[in-house]
């Protein structure tokens, strides 16, 4: 979903991302949760001594999924892979947001404290990027959230 966002918000070389800008949508704010936005580290997580292999296993299955077998030469070959590193280049304000220990869906229970704060987060986000008024008035703006 970001990688989109980055193909709606600025012109690339690849084919569907051109098309994509060509569209003409405009955002204001992306919410990316559980997404691949950085697979340049998946090596590292691989490596992690505290990563059990169950979770590791299906990290590499996702990654490789996405991007092949070469997962290193896919990153290099194709930056889209990583967007959070080109909105990082860019100048574009990002946030991401770490739960340490959480597992894949630990905001579905609303009442654990993590999870309240991670939704708080996504709504303050939220409401800093869409309450601004809209500067563009040539073409109607608009936001994008991904889902889980």
């Amino acid at each position: 979903m970001t990688a989109l966002a980055v193909a709606c918000s600025w012109r690339r070389p690849e084919p569907f991302a051109r098309r994509v800008f060509d569209s003409g949508l405009s955002l204001r704010a992306v919410l990316s949760t559980y997404g691949f936005l950085d697979l340049g580290y998946t090596g590292d997580y691989l490596a992690h001594p505290r990563m059990n292999r169950l979770a590791k296993a299906v990290l590499l299955d996702a990654a490789r999924s996405y991007l092949g077998r070469d997962i290193r030469g896919a990153v290099e070959a194709h930056p889209l892979a990583s967007p959070l590193r080109i909105l990082e280049a860019m100048g574009t304000e990002c946030e991401l947001h770490v739960a340490p220990g959480e597992m894949h869906g630990y905001d579905a229970p609303v009442w654990r404290p993590q999870a309240r704060a991670k939704w708080l987060a996504t709504h303050a986000f939220l409401d800093r990027h869409l309450r601004e008024p809209v500067r563009n008035g040539s073409r109607e703006r608009r936001a994008l959230v991904a889902p889980a």
